[in-house]
C-alpha cells in the first residue's frame, strides 16, 4: 500500500513534458475549404524529429519527454503552424485530431516586363551519368559528421540543391533540370524549390509548390521542369532543390555528380534547419536563366 502511494507520489511529481505530447497523430486540413493538406513539414523544433503530411495530411510525430519544445508546421503557400507539443497535444484532443492552416494572403506582386533583348545562360553543375548508377549520389543524402575521426552524427538530409551564382541583375528562372543517374522506384515524387540568398540567408520565394511526380518509366536520363508560366525572377544568388516529402518505399534514386564545380547544399526539410555547404562535391543540377546585358 506505502509503495503504491509513493509510485503515485512519484508520477505526479514528474515534469509535465515527460508525460504528455507522446505520439502526436492529427490530420492537416486547409481552414478554408477544410480539404487535406498534403506534404507538409512538420518538425520538432530543437530534436531530430520530423516528417512529413501523407497526401490526405495526415501526420503522427512521437514526441515523448518533449513537451516543452515547439511543433513547426509549414508548407509554401501557407501560415507558418507552431505551438508548445504539450499544447498541441489537448488541441489535438479538442479539435477531433485535426489541425486547420491558414493560406498566406495573396499580395499583388509587381508585374515584370520581359526586356525585348534577353540573353540566355545555363547555371549550376552540367554532368551526365546516364545508365551509371556508381556515378550518381543517392538522394536523400546521408551526411556523416566525423569529430577526431569518430561518427557523432548521422543524419538523413531530406533535402538537397546547387547554388546558382547570377549578378546582382534582374534574371528570369525559365527552366530547371536534374541528371539523373537511375531511378528503380516505380514513382518518384519530390518537391521543387527556389531559394534566393537575401539578407544573408536563403529563403524559399515560391509561392505555391512544385511538386515532380513521374513513374519509373518516364524518369529516363533527364528531368527538365519548364517554369516559364511562374515567372519566377530572381535578382541574387539563388539554389535549387529537391526535397523528399514521401517514403517511396524499395528502391534507388540518384542524381549524377562531379568533383568541385556549382557548391551542394543539404538540410533536413521538416526541422527548418539552415542549409549546410558541402565542399568538392557539386550535384548535377542546373538552370536555364534569361536576362538583360543592359540591366544592372
Amino acid at each position: 500500500m506505502i509503495r503504491s502511494r509513493i509510485l503515485l507520489l512519484v508520477l505526479w511529481l514528474l515534469p509535465t513534458s515527460a508525460v504528455l505530447a507522446q505520439q502526436l497523430e492529427g490530420q492537416l486540413l486547409d481552414s478554408d475549404d477544410k480539404q487535406p493538406v498534403a506534404y507538409a513539414n512538420i518538425g520538432l523544433i530543437g530534436t531530430e524529429l520530423g516528417t512529413n503530411s501523407d497526401e490526405q495530411g495526415h501526420f503522427r510525430i512521437d514526441a515523448t519527454g518533449n513537451g516543452d519544445k515547439t511543433v513547426m508546421v509549414t508548407l509554401i503557400g501557407y501560415e507558418d503552424y507552431a505551438v508548445k507539443a504539450s499544447a498541441l497535444e489537448s488541441a489535438l484532443k479538442a479539435g477531433g485530431q485535426k489541425i486547420y492552416l491558414k493560406k498566406k494572403a495573396n499580395e499583388l506582386k509587381e508585374v515584370v516586363v520581359r526586356p525585348a533583348k534577353l540573353t540566355t545562360a545555363q547555371l549550376g553543375n552540367d554532368v551526365a551519368c546516364a545508365g551509371k548508377e556508381k556515378d550518381g549520389l543517392p538522394f536523400p543524402f546521408i551526411y556523416e559528421k566525423k569529430k577526431k575521426g569518430v561518427v557523432v552524427k548521422v543524419d538523413t538530409l531530406t533535402e538537397i540543391g546547387t547554388l546558382m551564382k547570377v549578378k546582382k541583375r534582374k534574371t528570369f528562372i525559365d527552366s530547371v533540370q536534374i541528371n539523373v543517374g537511375s531511378c528503380t522506384h516505380e514513382e518518384i515524387l519530390y518537391r521543387l524549390n527556389i531559394y534566393e540568398e537575401l539578407d544573408d540567408e536563403f529563403k524559399n520565394i515560391l509561392t505555391a509548390p512544385i511538386y515532380i511526380r513521374m513513374k519509373k518509366e518516364q524518369v529516363g536520363n533527364v528531368i527538365r521542369v519548364n517554369l516559364t508560366d511562374k515567372n519566377i525572377v530572381v535578382n541574387h544568388n539563388f539554389i535549387v532543390s529537391l526535397e523528399k516529402v514521401k517514403d517511396l518505399g524499395a528502391g534507388k534514386f540518384t542524381i549524377c555528380g562531379k568533383m568541385f564545380g556549382a557548391a551542394m547544399y543539404m538540410r533536413i526539410a521538416s526541422l527548418h534547419d539552415r542549409f549546410i555547404k558541402l565542399p568538392i562535391i557539386g550535384m548535377g543540377i542546373k538552370s536555364f536563366v534569361t536576362f538583360s546585358e543592359e540591366e544592372k
